[in-house]
């Protein structure tokens, strides 16, 4: 099982953190290719990232918007 400290570095190192959605969509848009990345919310840190878009589960992660 992987400790929690773990997944919080897995899911934020590497990336830019952005503090409103807006922020991030701005940063998306100054993106070569933003039409295969999405904004999305962190449950580690609280802000967004920009990332590629899930699969598999693309209807209820749409819902969630």
């Amino acid at each position: 099982m992987s400790s929690k400290r773990r997944l919080r570095r897995k899911g934020c190192a590497g990336k830019t953190r952005h503090e409103t959605r807006e922020a991030a969509r701005a940063h998306l848009l100054e993106l070569r290719r933003p039409w295969t990345l999405n904004v999305y919310p962190c449950r580690y840190c609280g802000g967004f990232h920009v990332g590629h878009k899930p699969h598999g589960r693309r209807k209820d992660w749409r819902a969630g918007r």
